[in-house]
C-alpha cells in the first residue's frame, strides 16, 4: 500500500459525500464481487466495508495482528488476480498459520466514498489453502468455501482487539446456499448468506461493550 498514490486515485469529481443517513444507499452502489482483469468473469465476494481513516484502518489492523505484504509479493500473485474498479488490491494483510497450510488472507480497495469524511474501504476477505506450489501459484490453490466464516473471524477480530466503534450488515452480494454454491474465475466454490460485514474502526481503542450497531439488517452476529 506504500507504493499507492491514495490522495490522486479518484478525482474531486469522482468523490461521493454523504452522511451516514445516506451511506447504505451508496454502499449499495458497489459491485457485489472483483473480477478477473479482463473483466468478465466474476471473482469473490467483496464481503467486507471498513469505514475509517487510513491511519485508524492502519492501527486496528495492527492490533490485530494481521501481516503487511510487500508490493509484487509472489505469496499474493492470486489476490492480485482479483480486480475491483480495475485494478489489484491497494493493499493484502495476512493470517498465516504456524504449519503454512493455511492463512486468512484481506484484501482492500480505497472506494470514492466519503461518509461524515471518514474513508470508505472494499473489501474482501477469506481463507485461503495452499496448492501444491504453496500461495506462489494459482495451481490447487482454493479458497474455503465457507466464506462467510471468514466475514465473521474478521468482525470478532476486530471487536476483541478494541478498534471497532460501530457494526452493520448490509445486503449486496447474491446469496448461494451450500447446495448450490457459486464459482468464482479460479475455479473455487463457495457459499454465503449474501450479506457484508460493515466495520466502522476507530483511530484509538474502543472497549467491546461500547460498540454501536446499526441494525440494517437483522442478521444475527456471529
Amino acid at each position: 500500500y506504500m507504493d499507492v498514490d491514495f490522495a490522486n486515485l479518484y478525482s474531486s469529481d469522482e468523490v461521493i459525500n454523504v452522511s451516514l443517513d445516506g451511506l447504505r444507499d451508496a454502499l449499495n452502489t458497489l459491485p457485489c464481487c472483483s473480477f478477473n482483469a479482463a473483466g468478465n468473469q466474476a471473482g469473490d465476494p467483496l464481503n467486507a466495508l471498513i469505514v475509517g481513516s487510513p491511519l485508524a484502518v492502519r492501527r486496528s489492523l495492527l492490533r490485530a495482528q494481521w501481516e503487511e505484504t510487500a508490493a509484487n509479493a509472489p505469496g499474493t500473485t492470486v489476490a492480485r488476480m482479483h480486480r475491483h474498479q480495475r485494478r489489484p488490491p491497494d493493499a493484502t494483510f495476512l493470517k498465516i498459520r504456524p504449519d503454512g497450510g493455511e492463512r486468512k488472507e484481506l484484501r482492500l480497495w480505497l472506494s470514492p466514498i466519503r461518509v461524515d469524511g471518514q474513508h470508505v474501504w472494499v473489501g474482501q476477505v477469506s481463507y485461503e489453502m495452499a496448492g501444491i506450489l504453496g500461495f506462489n501459484s494459482e495451481k490447487n490453490y482454493r479458497t474455503d468455501p465457507d466464506i462467510d466464516d471468514a466475514r465473521a473471524f474478521l468482525l470478532q477480530n476486530f471487536w476483541y482487539s478494541q478498534s471497532l466503534a460501530r457494526l452493520a450488515y448490509i445486503d449486496g452480494v447474491p446469496p448461494a446456499p451450500i447446495t448450490a454454491p457459486a464459482r468464482n474465475f479460479a475455479g473455487s466454490e463457495y457459499f454465503t448468506d449474501g450479506y457484508r460485514v460493515v466495520l466502522f474502526v476507530s483511530e484509538e481503542p474502543v472497549a467491546m461493550d461500547e460498540a454501536d450497531v446499526i441494525r440494517w439488517e437483522e442478521v444475527i452476529l456471529e
